[in-house]
Parts: C-alpha cells; sequence; structure tokens
C-alpha cells in the first residue's frame, strides 16, 4: 500500500485553474524582460522563484542560476540569502536532496532567529531544511528541526509559521498513522489561523490533511467535507502542486464513498495538474493511482488503454522523487 499523500496543497465542479497558473507565472516572466533596472530585475526573477513547485524544473534551473548570480553581484542581504534558498528547492526539485541540506545549512547559521530583519528568512530556510529531511523519510530529524521551529514561532508571534509548521507535524503522525495525534496538532494549527489572506494556503493544507486524518480514522463524511474545503482553497491560491495532491487524496475518498465517477474525475484532473508544470509524464504514483482504479472497479480494458498510452510517453521517470516530494508541507 503506498504512502499517503499529505499536505501543505475545485470541488465536484473541477475548475480548470491552468489559465491562472499561467497568467501568473508568464506576468512573472514579463517582469523580469522589462525590468527598468537590475535591481527591479532582480526582485521579479526572485518572485518567480518562490513559485518553485509550480514551474518546469528545466525553466527554474535557469532562473534560479540568473536570480542566484545577480543577487550577488548587486543584491543587499535578504536578496543573497533568497538566492541561496531558491538554488536549494532547484536542488529539491530535481532530487538532489543532500545537496539542498548542504546549500541551506549556512542561510540557517547566516540568519539567526534573533535578527527581527531577517527572522522570517530564518523561518523559511528552517522549514526548507525539515521538508528535505521529509524528503528522505528521515521524520525523527525533520520533526526536531520542526519542534524548534514551533517554539521559536511562538516566541516571536508569527502565526503563519507556527500554523504551518503545526500543520507539517500532523502531516508525519499522518505518515506514521496516527490521526489522533495529527488532529490535534492540525487543531491547534487551525487556531493559529484568521480568514486573511496570509492563511489561506495554510488552511487549505489543514483542510487537506483534516480529510486524510478523518478518512484513517473511517470517518467519510467529515473527510469528503474537508478535502472539498482544501480543493476550493487550492485552487483559489493557483497552487498546482498542491491541488494536484488534494485531489489525488479527494478520488481516495470518493473511492471509499462509492462515489466511483466523481473518483475517476480528480483522478484524471490530478494528472492534467501535474501536466501543466511538466510533471504529469513524470510522476509514475499518479499513473499508477488511476491504473489501480480501472481495475479496482472492473474497467481493465481502460487500464489497458491508459498503459499503451505512457508508454508511448515514457513517462516512468523520477517515480522515488515524485513519491517523496509529496509526503508533507
Amino acid at each position: 500500500m503506498r504512502k499517503s499523500i499529505l499536505i501543505l496543497l475545485i470541488g465536484l465542479g473541477l475548475l480548470d485553474t491552468s489559465w491562472a497558473q499561467t497568467r501568473l507565472i508568464d506576468s512573472l516572466k514579463r517582469d523580469i524582460y522589462v525590468a527598468a533596472s537590475e535591481k527591479d530585475r532582480l526582485q521579479a526573477l526572485l518572485s518567480l522563484c518562490e513559485e518553485s513547485r509550480n514551474i518546469h524544473r528545466d525553466t527554474l534551473e535557469f532562473y534560479v542560476g540568473w536570480a542566484r548570480r545577480l543577487a550577488a553581484q548587486i543584491g543587499d542581504r535578504r536578496d543573497k540569502i533568497l538566492g541561496d534558498l531558491a538554488y536549494a528547492n532547484m536542488y529539491f526539485r530535481w532530487g538532489w536532496i543532500d545537496s539542498a541540506l548542504i546549500t541551506v545549512e549556512p542561510v540557517l547559521k547566516g540568519a539567526p532567529v534573533e535578527d527581527a530583519s531577517i527572522r522570517d528568512l530564518h523561518f523559511k530556510a528552517a522549514r526548507q531544511k525539515a521538508l528535505y529531511y521529509g524528503g528522505q523519510l528521515k521524520y525523527p530529524e525533520a520533526l526536531q528541526v520542526l519542534y524548534k521551529l514551533v517554539s521559536d514561532a511562538e516566541r516571536f508571534s508569527d502565526t503563519v509559521h507556527v500554523a504551518a509548521n503545526m500543520n507539517t507535524i500532523a502531516s508525519i503522525a499522518l505518515q506514521r498513522s496516527a490521526p489522533r495525534t495529527a488532529l490535534m496538532w492540525l487543531h491547534r494549527a487551525y487556531n493559529y489561523t484568521s480568514s486573511s489572506d496570509k492563511h489561506e494556503p495554510i488552511r487549505a493544507a489543514i483542510f487537506t490533511n483534516m480529510a486524510d486524518a478523518f478518512m484513517q480514522a473511517g470517518k467519510l463524511d467529515s473527510s469528503a467535507y474537508f478535502i472539498r474545503q482544501g480543493v476550493d482553497l487550492f485552487s483559489k491560491e493557483q497552487n498546482l502542486s498542491n491541488l494536484a495532491h488534494a485531489l489525488q487524496r479527494q478520488s481516495s475518498i470518493f473511492i471509499k464513498l462509492k462515489q466511483l465517477d466523481s473518483a475517476e474525475a480528480a483522478l484524471k484532473q490530478m494528472i492534467e495538474v501535474r501536466r501543466q508544470t511538466n510533471d504529469g509524464s513524470m510522476w509514475l504514483d499518479d499513473n499508477l493511482s488511476l491504473m489501480d482504479f480501472y481495475l479496482e472497479t472492473g474497467q481493465a480494458q481502460k487500464a489497458i488503454e491508459f498503459c499503451k498510452e505512457a508508454l508511448q510517453r515514457g513517462n516512468v521517470q523520477d517515480s522515488t522523487l515524485g513519491k517523496r516530494q509529496s509526503l508533507f508541507k
């Protein structure tokens, strides 16, 4: 049985988000090339790098390299830190997790949490480090980072980082099949959020993890309710990577509820979302989910046709990385 896919991350209408994400990425790219100065260009580059999980990896590598070089030439302290963090995320996207960890470590040391001017970057770097450990399935190491991060964020009243990282602790509990522990952390995380825009991505992740926790606990109606909230918010946020994870979870819930047409639609939408970020033909686990669905619901011919199409695309690259990156956010 595969590991659960959990989130940091359309509802039954299966709203198409491709135009929104393309518009966002295209706008950021355009800002780079029409910048009035190199300073403006650097800021546009760093903004684009913040969308690392929604950009093709080849494209990301090009812009991250450009951003880091320009930051080294004309950037201030924050710019250089953001350039290094973008580079670490680029390594992570390619599955070079040891390189990502090596890159992020000096950033943490050079951005102490006591320095208010860059405290947010310390929290960002620490979170990335925890996620990289999660990508290697090193949960004790990830938790050690996360517990300290939550404690520091509470000390400085940073509700965004408190909630986000409590949610990630809950994700690890779900990986360990401990839904009650997960729900405890998720309720704590939710209590740190509000309806403000800055908390929306975190609420989306919390709702999606709540759906997983309730599914593990056998409470399918609650699970279906919360996954709908998570999918809607990820769609609104234009977060394609996490939207895909949420859609996969939604499909699993629909299967348990015997709503097979809705389950198939969610899986197909998930694969389409992956393709929008150039990952649709690379994530073997996604394709296996759809094949399993066809086989388990007596639609063997559809499974055969899907396999033939996949073989023509040659889409088995990076399956291990795909599973690891999806573990928790």
